[in-house]
């Protein structure tokens, strides 16, 4: 995707009515490339959270492990660091099935897997995906 240098960057943190700036929007959509230019040229903040999820938080959601593995290992988000309701990115990846984000945060990402939101650790949720869903999570 040719992304122009030029581009205004200067509201890069600027948000809507929920708090979602023009960074958690690419963070959901999974576009990488926008991701990465918010915040090395447009010096987007990582710890906003919009609509109660922080980029990192939404993009585990979503499944775009390519914008999790650089907000990880470039220092740009931490994989501990909470929600509104004490979720994790942890958490969020395993209620969506997203085994590859899971493995990543948990193996490059230092993720701990015995913070507890409103109610279960990520072990807990694991297990009650899998009794919902009849699948391995």
């Amino acid at each position: 995707m040719g992304i122009s240098k030029s581009a205004h960057l200067e509201d890069a943190n600027a948000n809507w009515w929920d708090k979602k700036t023009p960074l958690h929007e690419a963070a959901a959509a999974g576009h990488i490339d926008i991701v990465r230019l918010l915040i090395t040229e447009g010096h987007a903040n990582t710890n906003i959270q919009g609509n109660m999820w922080t980029p990192l938080n939404i993009a585990a959601a979503e499944g775009h492990i390519d914008v999790v593995k650089f907000l990880i290992t470039e220092g740009y988000a931490d994989a501990n660091a909470c929600d509104d309701e004490d979720e994790t990115p942890l958490h969020v990846a395993i209620y969506g099935g997203h085994i590859d984000i899971v493995r990543f945060l948990i193996t490059e990402g230092h993720a701990d897997a015995n913070i507890q939101d409103y109610l279960w650790i990520p072990l807990h949720i694991a297990v009650a995906e899998m009794a919902d869903n009849r699948r391995p999570c």
